[in-house]
C-alpha cells in the first residue's frame, strides 16, 4: 500500500490505500505518501517528510 490517510478529527480511524487523487481529499485529512516520503494537508501541496539520522 502506498498512502496512509489520517484525520485531524478525533474518532476517525486511519487507513491505508493504494490509490489517492486530489478529488477525494476532504478538509481535516492528512495524506502520507509512503513511497515518496511526502505528506499533504490540503490535497495539492506535498511536503517532504524529514528522515531521522540517528
Amino acid at each position: 500500500m502506498r498512502y496512509l490517510i489520517t484525520y485531524k478529527d478525533p474518532g476517525v480511524e486511519p487507513f491505508i490505500t493504494q490509490w489517492f487523487h486530489e478529488g477525494v481529499f476532504t478538509p481535516g485529512m492528512v495524506v502520507y505518501d509512503l513511497l515518496e516520503n511526502e505528506y499533504t494537508t490540503d490535497g495539492k501541496t506535498w511536503i517532504a517528510i524529514n528522515e531521522d539520522c540517528l
